[in-house]
């Protein structure tokens, strides 16, 4: 009788052990990872250029977009100053950028501007210029030449302009635009605007 009582007691052991460890309850713990994205950002400043201080431009004739109270008629030295130019591209991202530059034809003025183009970019530079055409072109401080070289021309499509603009507190370029307006008269008498849209892409690692 003690050695069937025994035989059940190993018989009961070996099934209600396993049975105890299947039912045990999982243990887990958390690890949290955190990251600072860095991120593509940059500011163009001043935002317009009333071209001449005057917003009056002359047929055949070129011009330089100096800061306000600059002469816009006079070529810039070689180096370019940095005070000859109008416009700041400052890195205010974390990444290093490279810029595209274009420039849309002159409209009449508006929100939008009307679809009747008054004088159109000939997409060749700020030397060549031609009926109811102008041609534009980027320049930059010092130690950019003037003339510029390689010439950067703003076309409709556009065109890389500053390359490797690194993100080191904020590194900036002083830059401008050259432009020579069309070879025949203006015979309409209103306001016209072009858009230029500056445009930043990050560069790879």
């Amino acid at each position: 009788m003690k050695k069937t009582i025994l035989a059940i007691m190993l018989a009961l052991a070996l099934v209600v052990i396993p049975a105890g460890s299947a039912l045990a309850a999982d243990v887990s713990k958390e690890v949290t990872v955190t990251a600072s994205p860095a991120i593509l950002s940059f500011d163009v400043t001043p935002t317009a250029w009333p071209i001449d201080g005057t917003n009056l431009i002359i047929r055949d004739t070129p011009y330089y977009s100096k800061p306000d109270g600059g002469d816009d008629t006079v070529v810039p030295t070689n180096p370019v100053n940095a005070t000859e130019c109008r416009f700041t591209f400052t890195n205010t991202g974390d990444v290093t950028i490279d810029i595209t530059v274009k420039m849309a034809d002159f409209m009449k003025t508006g929100t939008p501007p009307t679809a009747i183009t008054y004088m159109a970019n000939d997409g060749f530079g700020y030397t060549v210029n031609g009926v109811d055409e102008f041609g534009a072109s980027g320049y930059i401080e010092d130690p950019g030449p003037w003339p510029p070289a390689p010439e950067v021309i703003f076309t409709e499509a556009g065109n890389l302009f500053i390359n490797d603009l690194p993100a080191t507190g904020a590194d900036t370029v002083k830059w401008g635009i050259a432009l020579l307006t069309q070879t025949n008269s203006f015979l309409v008498d209103e306001d016209i605007q072009s858009i230029v849209t500056c445009t930043a892409a990050e560069v790879g690692p």
